[in-house]
């Protein structure tokens, strides 16, 4: 939680459990989402589910966020199955995909 602002705390909740549990969960309760940021399990199956599970609740505009993407080619396959539905890019090992519909 470190990254998390001290005056953000209050809307912020930590989950600890497996991401192909905890999300649905989530997405269940939520409509939108603007920032995901992965930096769990670094599996490509792992990897890639969290960003098909994330991406239909991102919001216009939102942006996923990974870490460690040259571990595999997860969000590489990713951002190859979007098409034009996003601007994606690259600084170091991490990845952006910025949803743009």
């Amino acid at each position: 939680g470190w990254i998390v602002p001290a005056n953000l705390r209050n809307n912020w909740v930590l989950k600890l459990g497996s991401s192909r549990e905890e999300l649905p969960k989530l997405f269940q309760k939520i409509e939108k989402c603007n920032i995901f940021f992965h930096d769990s399990e670094h599996s490509y199956e792992n990897m890639l589910f969290e960003f098909k599970t994330v991406w239909p609740y991102l919001a216009k505009n939102g942006i996923i966020i990974s870490d460690d993407i040259d571990r595999n080619n997860s969000f590489k396959d990713f951002i190859n199955l979007q098409k034009d539905k996003l601007v994606s890019f690259q600084i170091g090992q991490f990845g952006f995909a910025i949803k743009n519909n």
